[in-house]
């Protein structure tokens, strides 16, 4: 086993630090493919997972009626799942990353800025995509709404890693 200098150990750990923005490029992927959708599969897909939720519901809440007997109800139902989904798939996002421009160095109101806007450039990159699929148009709104999200986990990643931050300070001080 090769016993690796202090230069050598230093690149190794800059070329590893890469590997930290591997979550983030995973989620990006996923998002792509939910946007490569058609309308028809993307539909079938949250009407899916709606009735699923919808029946959850029902049962915790003993409703004998059919859920789909209301249609409005559960249209309304429908896109409020699919603009939550939105919105925790770009927190998502914003969290995977905030972490690894915070392990170079971003903190603070410029780790969440930068966060926000890369997520929200993505939003903006997904609506354009879809302009491409069919029965699928770009919504501007789609966009706020992923914005909200990522926001969303950029406050969240700020105030888990202060929580976490201010822990590890309890413990240091003790020690000591």
């Amino acid at each position: 086993m090769k016993i690796l200098s202090f230069n050598e150990r230093k690149k190794l750990k800059e070329k590893y630090k890469l590997l930290n923005f591997l979550p983030a490029i995973c989620v990006m992927i996923g998002i792509f493919y939910f946007s490569s959708q058609t309308a028809v599969q993307s539909s079938g897909l949250s009407g899916n997972i709606t009735e699923n939720i919808m029946e959850v519901i029902k049962n915790f809440l003993n409703i004998q009626e059919d859920i789909k007997t209301n249609n409005v109800f559960f249209q309304l139902a429908e896109t409020i799942i699919r603009k939550s989904a939105h919105m925790m798939e770009y927190a998502v996002l914003a969290v995977t990353i905030a972490y690894p421009l915070k392990i170079y160095g971003n903190q603070g109101l410029r780790l969440m800025i930068w966060s926000e806007l890369i997520s929200v450039l993505y939003a903006v990159t997904d609506e354009f995509h879809q302009l491409f699929v069919p029965g699928r148009s770009g919504q501007l709104t789609d966009v706020f709404i992923d914005g909200i999200g990522a926001l969303i986990g950029c406050i969240l990643f700020w105030l888990i890693s202060n929580i976490i931050a201010k822990k590890i300070n309890t413990k240091r001080n003790r020690r000591n």
